[in-house]
């Protein structure tokens, strides 16, 4: 199953591409958003609600990220979202305990641009075979 994360050869012009656009755009948001994004927090959801502007984001990734119990989003409405949110909620909370800030940005950065990245190879895949 883990042989279809391995880029082929005739992909690795397209990987590097994809790697480093979906980086950049990553980077960018960590350098405008993890100043304003990295205190800490009782009410992380009204931070990121009231700071975080791009288009098609949505507070509560960064609220369960912060605060696994202070959210009150309903379980049936984005039952996926907690289950994947779990480890790099657990990454976040080791970092606040060894930094003292909220990597939740960065956090979630690094998980989108995994996901990012393989979203182009795999589009690449499906539209080539």
């Amino acid at each position: 199953m883990l042989k279809m994360f391995k880029i082929k050869s005739e992909e690795r012009a397209l990987a590097l591409a994809a790697l480093l656009f979906v980086g950049l755009l990553n980077a960018l948001m960590v350098v405008e958003y993890f100043p304003l994004l990295s205190q800490l927090s009782t009410d992380y959801h009204s931070l990121a609600r009231d700071t975080f502007h791009l288009s098609g984001f949505d507070a509560w990734t960064y609220s369960i990220l912060s605060d696994w119990h202070g959210w009150e989003i309903n379980i049936y409405r984005h039952p996926l979202l907690a289950v994947f949110s779990l480890i790099p909620f657990l990454l976040n909370q080791g970092l606040i305990a060894l930094t003292g800030f909220n990597c939740a940005v960065p956090v979630m950065a690094v998980v989108e641009w995994l996901f990012g990245f393989y979203s182009v190879i795999f589009l690449y895949r499906i539209l080539r075979e």
